[in-house]
C-alpha cells in the first residue's frame, strides 16, 4: 500500500515528546481572531468519507476508473494528489515520478500531459498490494487495458486508466467534493500551486475543494492565489497547535494521521482530548491511515468514536458501508453555526486553569 508520510521534521518528533507537558491554553496569531474557524462549513460537512488516491487498495490510485468507482460506492469527497507535467499542466499522480505505478520509467515532469495520459497506470495495481512490483502478471487486473491488449470492464475506456489531469477529473466529476494535496517534490511548486487555484476557479469549484500541501511554497502560493479556497494546515501548523495549541490563521482543516512513529515507538496524536481541542479552536479534524494495518472498518469505527471529522481511506467501499451502518450522513449543505463560549482550560505545567473566550462553531452532537 502506498504511505501517505509526510517529510516530518524533528521539531515535530520534540513536539510529540513535549506535548504533555506543555500548556493547554489556545494561542491566536498576533492580530486574529481566537476562534479563525468559527464559520468553518467543514465543521458541519461530517463525517467527510474521502477516498485517499481514489482507494488504492480497491482501484488503479488516482484514475479515471478508481474516482469513479469511489463515485459510485457513494463517497462525497475525492483524494489527490497533483504534480506538473512538463507542459505546465497539474496531473494526478502522487510520486515524482512514473515508475511505480505506470508501465513508463522517469520523471513526471520531463513528460507531457498527453505523454503522461497514454501511460498505463494500472499497470502495477494488484488488489492484494496496490502497487507491489513481485506478482505474477496474472495478478495485475487491468494491467493492459490503457494499451488496448485487454478490454476495459463494462462502463469505462481505455482512457480511464491513463494518468489524468486534474481538468480531466473536474470535468468528470462536476459535482463531487475534492481534497488535493500539491506534492512539494514538484517540478515548480509555485507556479502547480497558480496553476491549481486557476483551475479550482475556472470551474466554480472553491466551495468544494480542500487543499494541502505540507512543506515548502506550495501553500503560501496557494493561499495568495485562492484565499477564497480552505485548506489543511501545513505541517508547521499541525506542530505548533499540537505543541502549544497556537491556531493556524489560515486552515480549516487539521490533516493527520492517526500516530507519528518515532525510532519504533508509537505515539499517539489523534486521540478524544486532540479532536476535542481541536473543534474548540473551530478546525475540523481529517485523518489519513498511515499503514496497512489501519485500513479496516473496526480501526474506522475506533477514530469515529473519538468524533473525528473525516477520514481519508484506501478502503472507501467499505467505510460507507459502515457509515450506513452507523447512520452516519454526509451534510455538505449544513451551514456553520456561531456561538461564542468562555472555556476554562487546565495548564498542566503550573495546574492553573485559565479562560478563553472562543466564537466556535456549534458542531453537531456525536455518540459514536
Amino acid at each position: 500500500m502506498r504511505s501517505r508520510t509526510r517529510r516530518r521534521t524533528g521539531r515535530f518528533a520534540l513536539s510529540l515528546l513535549l506535548a504533555g507537558i506543555v500548556s493547554l491554553t489556545l494561542v491566536a496569531p498576533s492580530g486574529a481572531s481566537p476562534s479563525p474557524g468559527a464559520d468553518n462549513p467543514w465543521l458541519q460537512r461530517r463525517i467527510a468519507a474521502l477516498a485517499h488516491a481514489g482507494g488504492e487498495d480497491e482501484n488503479p490510485q488516482e484514475t479515471l476508473f478508481a474516482f469513479g468507482r469511489a463515485a459510485e460506492a457513494g463517497v462525497p469527497i475525492l483524494d489527490m494528489d497533483v504534480q506538473l507535467s512538463a507542459d505546465d499542466v497539474p496531473v494526478v499522480i502522487h510520486d515524482d515520478t512514473v515508475d511505480r505505478t505506470t508501465n513508463g520509467t522517469g520523471p513526471v515532469h520531463s513528460m507531457t500531459a498527453a505523454q503522461l495520459g497514454a501511460l498505463d497506470a494500472a499497470y502495477w495495481f494488484s488488489a492484494d498490494c496496490a502497487t507491489c512490483h513481485d506478482r505474477p502478471a496474472s495478478g495485475y487486473l487491468y494491467r493492459g487495458v490503457r494499451t488496448g491488449a485487454v478490454p476495459p470492464p463494462a462502463g469505462s475506456t481505455a482512457d480511464d486508466f491513463g494518468v489524468p489531469t486534474l481538468e480531466q477529473v473536474f470535468e468528470r466529476f462536476p459535482h463531487a467534493y475534492f481534497s488535493i494535496e500539491i506534492k512539494d517534490d514538484a517540478a515548480d511548486v509555485t507556479l502547480l500551486a497558480q496553476k491549481t487555484a486557476d483551475l479550482i476557479h475556472s470551474h466554480g469549484l472553491a466551495a468544494r475543494v480542500v487543499v494541502s500541501s505540507f512543506g515548502g511554497p506550495g501553500m503560501p502560493a496557494f493561499r495568495k492565489a485562492a484565499p477564497d479556497v480552505a485548506t489543511s494546515a501545513t505541517l508547521d501548523e499541525v506542530e505548533d497547535f499540537f505543541l502549544s495549541n497556537t491556531v493556524p490563521r489560515d486552515a480549516q482543516v487539521l490533516d493527520v494521521p492517526p500516530f507519528y512513529d518515532l525510532n519504533g515507538t508509537k505515539i499517539t496524536v489523534v486521540s478524544p482530548d486532540f479532536v476535542e481541542r481541536a473543534h474548540e479552536a473551530g478546525l475540523a479534524v481529517w485523518v489519513w491511515m498511515d499503514s496497512k494495518s489501519e485500513q479496516n472498518v473496526d480501526f474506522y469505527q475506533k477514530l469515529l468514536e473519538m468524533g473525528v471529522d473525516g477520514l481519508n481511506v484506501s478502503r472507501p467501499a467499505a467505510l460507507m458501508h459502515l457509515l450506513g451502518q452507523r447512520g452516519d450522513a454526509w451534510d455538505p449543505n449544513a451551514p456553520p453555526t456561531t456561538s461564542t463560549t468562555t472555556t476554562t482550560v487546565p495548564s498542566e505545567t503550573s495546574g492553573s486553569s485559565a479562560p478563553v473566550a472562543r466564537s466556535v462553531a456549534a458542531t453537531p452532537s456525536y455518540t459514536g
